[in-house]
């Protein structure tokens, strides 16, 4: 079944929050025991660096997957299938600017990596401000 926008952004800043959750239940253990673990406050910020690698690897591949993959597999044919045309053909009737069906695809494909991003963003702004405070405590 065809995703629309609303709940692309509802499984996308659900699954996000999911994994910020996720983070901040890493952090509370970390800090409250880092000296029984014989952690030093750089120990973490390179702990929370890495989480921030790994959560730009997944911005770059899920935007590679969901977003920049079927564009360019849609400039290579120019034509899109049945269901994209009828996505198109929803997009472009609220949306006066947009002329065609591949123009309304195409903006709902960017409309997706933009929302994509933004919540990614969410847990990117966490790690790094956590990895950036422990970097100077330490």
């Amino acid at each position: 079944m065809k995703t629309t926008l609303k709940t692309f952004w509802i499984i996308s800043l659900s699954c996000n929050v999911i994994f910020l959750l996720l983070q901040i239940v890493i952090t509370i253990p970390l800090v409250l025991y880092k000296n029984v673990l014989s952690l030093s406050n750089s120990d973490l910020s390179q702990i929370f660096f890495g989480i921030l690698i790994v959560i730009i690897l997944t911005m770059f591949i899920s935007n590679w997957i969901i977003v920049r993959n079927p564009l360019r597999k849609l400039s290579k044919t120019k034509e899109l299938t049945p269901w994209q045309a009828d996505l198109g053909f929803n997009i472009i009737t609220k949306y006066s600017h947009l002329q065609t069906e591949y123009e309304g695809y195409t903006w709902y494909l960017k409309k997706k990596g933009f929302i994509l991003l933004t919540t990614l963003g969410i847990n990117f702004s966490y790690a790094l401000i956590a990895a950036v405070i422990f970097s100077i405590l330490g």
